[in-house]
């Protein structure tokens, strides 16, 4: 780390987050436990939008 900042590291912005919940790895389409998934409202609301960010090993 240097100045506050993480080498290698970027960042996003998902603006209006409904919700935020991690893969339970327990159910088949539950999502692995390294898989972040997302809902949220961009442009006001206007669009909904799903997404998930995975972490590496």
């Amino acid at each position: 780390m240097e100045d506050g900042h993480i080498k290698g590291l970027r960042f996003c912005q998902v603006d209006n987050i409904w919700a935020l919940q991690f893969g339970h790895d327990a159910f088949p389409n539950s999502g692995a436990h390294n898989q972040l998934f997302f809902t949220a409202g961009p442009d006001s609301y206007a669009n909904g939008l799903f997404g998930v960010i995975t972490v590496g090993p």
